[in-house]
């Protein structure tokens, strides 16, 4: 028959305080990890919530460059369609099931006339 020895302390640490520091370490990780997930994926979230905002956001009469900066520096996508119409969207990743909505410009001599927000099907 085997004798009840106690287990040695592992790092000289009680069994209660060894499975605490387990928990905490695990629930720090796990946190990390959706903080990671969070700041990868965020930016790409919120670009595609934005969009309409943006798109009402922009003043008739301002030009193509401004309008293209001020897109770009969000993370957007800017594209000149073949009839003249610019569409801006957001990144593909950010978009449901690859139907992005979009932003459609239309430019005059004297800079942007419309922006009107199309929204997928």
């Amino acid at each position: 028959m085997k004798s009840m020895e106690p287990r040695p302390l592992l790092f000289g640490l009680p069994d209660a305080k060894r499975r605490l520091i387990g928990r905490l370490l695990l629930g720090g990780m796990v946190l990390l990890m959706a903080g990671g997930i969070a700041v990868g994926f965020g930016p790409f979230f919120f670009a595609a919530r934005h969009l309409p905002a943006f798109c009402a956001s922009l003043e008739p009469g301002a030009s193509h460059g401004d309008v293209k900066t001020q897109a770009e520096a969000r993370g957007y996508e800017v594209e000149t369609a073949y009839d003249g119409r610019v569409l801006i969207e957001a990144p593909p990743m950010a978009t449901p099931q690859g139907s992005p909505s979009v932003c459609e410009l239309r430019f005059g001599p004297n800079g942007l006339l419309s922006a009107k927000y199309i929204e997928s099907p």
